[in-house]
């Protein structure tokens, strides 16, 4: 059954890239407004301060606490590219909870798991416009999954050191928000 918030999005995706001008950044604020509609307990944040494994596009709060992050391609992308299976296999490593997406493909990668757990098709980019799959159920199926999933526990000194500064970074980016 179609999910509103979700053909919203895509309408919303749909109308920036017909205008033959977006880039990946110009569709995060449909992205954003997915996941808040959907999950309002949830803060996405968008171009969060960058942590020791990089900066991931999006990292999702529950309150203080981080539920997994997102990295982001432009719609179309080859998500099977060499770089960006590095940069999605260094963000995996080292957070654990981790969504890959062109914005119409979402892949979720848990744990130290190289290949994604699951993977959902919202939409097929034909030209300049999109197809729907009809997938919803199956999106919000994946990221109940996620959202649901522990993010990496620390089992060294290092890791509990590292973990803190994220969690130092993350709290003063949302103080400063306040």
């Amino acid at each position: 059954m179609p999910n509103p918030h979700i053909q919203t999005y895509l309408a919303e995706v749909n109308s920036t890239l017909a205008s033959g001008r977006a880039t990946e950044h110009s569709y995060r604020p449909a992205l954003q407004k997915l996941i808040e509609a959907l999950y309002p307990k949830i803060k996405a944040i968008n171009e969060q301060k960058r942590i020791s494994v990089g900066a991931p596009d999006f990292i999702l709060l529950d309150g203080q606490t981080p539920m997994g992050y997102i990295e982001t391609k432009d719609v179309g992308l080859d998500l099977d590219n060499k770089d960006t299976q590095k940069q999605t296999t260094r963000y995996v490593d080292g957070l654990g909870n981790v969504i890959l997406t062109d914005y119409l493909e979402f892949r979720w990668y848990e744990g130290d798991t190289k290949k994604p757990r699951y993977s959902v098709t919202l939409a097929k980019k034909e030209g300049k416009k999109l197809v729907s799959e009809n997938r919803d159920d199956e999106f919000l199926s994946l990221f109940q999954q996620f959202l649901a999933s522990d993010v990496k526990t620390v089992k060294t000194a290092k890791e509990l050191a590292s973990a803190w500064q994220i969690w130092q970074r993350s709290f003063a980016i949302l103080s400063a928000m306040l």
